[in-house]
């Protein structure tokens, strides 16, 4: 469920309150390099549920990115907290769509999450013949592309389209590449996949302590710190290659084909009524492929 952005509280470096943007119509909010935002739904959600969240593939591929997985709540509502990770400021929006929300619910009567590995592996049969699995997840590796955002570039406003070239710098991953600390970089993930209108992946923040043991120490380390990975939700209908935001807590060294992400499996109870790739989504990102960007 996709929800739309609300009042804003704008936050420094540390913390400290600077401006609050108020949910009315036509206006922009800019959020500064290295500053942290409240924002508030717009469609406040009346449920008992404990929700979860994950920002648009937009907003995490320009360096914006949520501090916690769950919906917070104050006096003034509920709130996304973000950060941004991009040395450039990054323009919302009031009324925008910008984050997707998850219901944790006792009955499963609209979908469930595959925990069976068996299910698993014939659920990513499906997906991709090369999706690999391990247990009951799985697994995206290191592809060919890293991006990273260029200095100076000005502010990125998300209502308009760029192009990759004019905001981030490519490098094309031939062995292996450093991904500094505390710098935002997307990382493009293998294999190439076509999500089910019946089925979506959910990109896991790190991996779970059941699974260290699947990975070698520098593999389970990287992946176990890489705690802003953000690479978020694969939509149902999504055709091409899933990328993954990366924001390290110190410098580490990836390599083409080395594992990078673990996934969950959704399996729906039905299509979904508007998969990626509908008419009037914008689904910028469908069927890409090679040296292009995806969600």
């Amino acid at each position: 469920m996709a929800k739309k952005t609300g009042g804003v509280l704008v936050l420094g470096k540390n913390y400290e309150p600077t401006k609050i943007f108020e949910d009315n119509n036509n206006q922009h909010i800019d959020i500064m390099p290295g500053c942290n935002a409240q924002i508030y739904l717009h469609e406040q959600i009346k449920t008992e549920l404990m929700m979860g969240v994950e920002l648009r593939s937009g907003h995490g591929k320009y360096g914006l990115i949520s501090t916690s997985p769950i919906i917070f709540s104050d006096e003034n509502g509920q709130f996304v907290h973000v950060t941004n990770s991009n040395p450039n400021s990054i323009r919302l929006h009031s009324r925008d769509r910008f984050a997707q929300i998850f219901f944790y619910a006792e009955d499963y009567g609209s979908g469930v999450v595959l925990n069976n590995p068996e299910d698993v592996k014939n659920a990513a049969r499906i997906i991709s013949p090369k999706l690999k699995t391990l247990e009951s997840y799985v697994l995206f590796k290191v592809s060919d592309l890293v991006l990273k955002p260029k200095q100076n570039f000005g502010t990125i406003d998300m209502r308009m389209k760029y192009s990759i070239d004019e905001v981030f710098e490519k490098n094309e991953l031939d062995k292996e590449y450093i991904l500094k600390q505390n710098v935002h970089h997307v990382v493009k993930l293998d294999p190439y996949i076509e999500i089910p209108k019946n089925m979506g992946i959910l990109l896991l923040r790190s991996i779970p302590y059941k699974m260290k043991s699947s990975f070698n120490f520098e593999e389970m380390f990287k992946m176990q710190f890489n705690q802003r990975l953000k690479a978020g939700w694969g939509d149902s209908g999504f055709k091409g290659n899933l990328t993954a935001h990366p924001y390290m807590w110190g410098d580490y060294v990836i390599k083409k084909g080395e594992p990078f992400a673990l996934g969950l499996i959704y399996l729906f109870s039905s299509d979904a009524a508007r998969s990626y790739g509908s008419d009037g989504l914008n689904s910028n990102h469908q069927n890409t492929k090679g040296n292009t960007l995806s969600a």
